[in-house]
């Protein structure tokens, strides 16, 4: 009972607490201006949907070449921290609380957020100029994509095996899809809609509390070791910053074809803040 209110309750005040204060304090650029000239330049010379597949590529190339070796460098915490947190959690578990954390747990269930995900993209092709409706939902789509068959591919290689009674692996799935499916539709949202920096930190601040929930949902009711979630919080932030900075190419343009010359100049500077 006592874990749960602490872990349940208490901490998702006080995540939520700290995403509002971290977020709006933020309004920092993610990518290094270098990196944005190199896109736009990419973007002149093989076109946006070119510049988009090969950044999009070389971040997932990166993003594999440094989790393999993360992830087994985690594996090596099994024995002196995920068994020993696996073992104290299940000895507090009620089924009160379990049957609850269980239910929340879903939300970041493979078939929900999918669904969510082209629910969004769908969605959000009627915000979309004129000849860019596409984007949305080949971004949503590319992002569901990417993130099973890669998650699926380093929990293979680094198969680090799983709790005993759930089949949970590392990263955190749950936790990752969770971040990086509705981190994506919130980006495709803010970048076709003009929304002010408190609506935008509000709204970042509850997605970084619900990853909080989802993981300690999944920590609760022993779907993954200690480790893998805050693996798949990583992953799910680092994949929806990867992809966020790739799709850039073909938002700006997008918007330079119904707004004046300025709109697209401040799409291609602030949409990464």
């Amino acid at each position: 009972m006592l874990l749960g209110i602490i872990g349940g309750i208490v901490g998702t005040v006080v995540v939520l607490a700290a995403s509002l204060a971290l977020s709006f304090r933020g309004g920092a650029k993610v990518a290094p201006s270098r990196l944005r000239t190199l896109q736009d330049q990419a973007t002149e010379t093989v076109g946006p949907t070119g510049a988009f597949v090969f950044f999009l590529g070389a971040g997932v190339f990166v993003i594999t070449v440094l989790a393999i070796p993360f992830g087994e460098a985690i594996a090596l915490l099994d024995g002196p921290v995920d068994h020993s947190v696996y073992r104290w959690v299940e000895r507090h578990q009620t089924d009160g609380w379990y049957d609850a954390l269980l239910a929340i747990g879903q939300i970041g269930d493979m078939y929900q957020i999918w669904s969510f995900g082209l629910i969004a993209g769908a969605l959000l092709t009627f915000l979309a100029p004129a000849g860019r409706r596409w984007v949305p939902v080949t971004v949503m789509l590319t992002m569901i994509v990417v993130e099973h068959f890669q998650q699926m591919g380093m929990s293979r290689i680094v198969d680090r095996g799983h709790p005993p009674n759930t089949t949970g692996t590392f990263p955190s799935g749950g936790c990752a899809r969770l971040i990086c499916i509705t981190g994506m539709a919130l980006f495709l949202l803010f970048a076709y809609v003009k929304v002010s920096k408190r609506v935008r930190a509000i709204c970042w601040a509850l997605l970084a509390t619900l990853a909080y929930v989802e993981g300690f949902t999944r920590l609760y009711v022993s779907k993954h070791w200690l480790t893998d979630i805050p693996a798949g919080w990583l992953y799910g932030v680092v994949l929806l910053v990867t992809v966020a900075f790739a799709v850039r190419p073909l938002l700006a343009p997008a918007v330079a074809a119904t707004g004046p010359v300025g709109d697209e100049r401040a799409i291609k500077s602030n949409v990464l803040t």
